[in-house]
């Protein structure tokens, strides 16, 4: 499964709010080409995204498992009504994920939050916050990270400290969730900008970003 964006995400239909941004993408990257930018085109297919959320986040989660493990064993089970209450926390934190992407990158954005955005690609299932804005390089891993690390890694390592089951199972959960950000932040790492003017633009409606550096 290739990480080239299909033309079946590329072509799909837009909602209003996704012309809407998709129209300002677009004036944006002809402002900055016209400014003497060079574009390089970072997106991924969903596909790919989703089988590098296990490659890249199962082995945090089998770490941190691990730790689990050795200061156990730890008594615990899931009651039926603890079950839906989890399941129904997970799909609230799923949410929330998106809403730390829309802080930490509103926090640095030159219109500040009213250049967030949200959305949801309706066939998977799968909402998304997209920054309408180019940030520099370490502010957007920054937003792109931190929801992974805050309702993922964080959670897991306080379970490996509390013996809390059920707080490890929610982290490893935010964990593989955010495994699709952790792809693109590879992307960005693997992206070598030739010089340090530089600027980084999330893509209005696929998986991904668009970088411009001036040459």
């Amino acid at each position: 499964m290739g990480k080239r964006v299909p033309d079946s995400e590329r072509d799909r239909r837009l909602t209003g709010a996704e012309q809407r941004r998709y129209q300002q993408f677009l004036q944006q990257r002809q402002a900055l080409l016209q400014a003497g930018y060079r574009e390089t085109d970072l997106t991924i297919s969903v596909g790919y995204a989703n089988m590098m959320a296990l490659v890249l986040g199962l082995p945090v989660v089998l770490v941190l498992g691990l730790a689990f493990l050795v200061r156990g064993p730890w008594p615990g089970h899931f009651a039926p009504q603890g079950l839906l209450v989890f399941l129904a926390l997970f799909l609230v934190l799923v949410v929330v994920h998106e809403l730390i992407h829309g802080l930490f990158w509103g926090l640095v954005a030159p219109d500040r939050f009213r250049a967030i955005e949200f959305g949801l690609m309706v066939q998977y299932l799968t909402p998304y916050c997209c920054c309408k804005q180019p940030l520099g390089r370490m502010p957007y891993a920054v937003g792109a990270l931190m929801p992974t690390l805050l309702l993922g890694v964080l959670p897991a390592a306080m379970a490996v400290v509390t013996g809390w089951l059920p707080l490890f199972l929610m982290g490893a959960l935010m964990i593989l969730a955010g495994g699709g950000d952790l792809c693109i932040l590879l992307e960005l790492w693997r992206y070598r900008p030739q010089t340090a003017d530089a600027v980084y633009l999330d893509h209005p409606y696929l998986c991904g970003l668009v970088a411009f550096e001036r040459l």
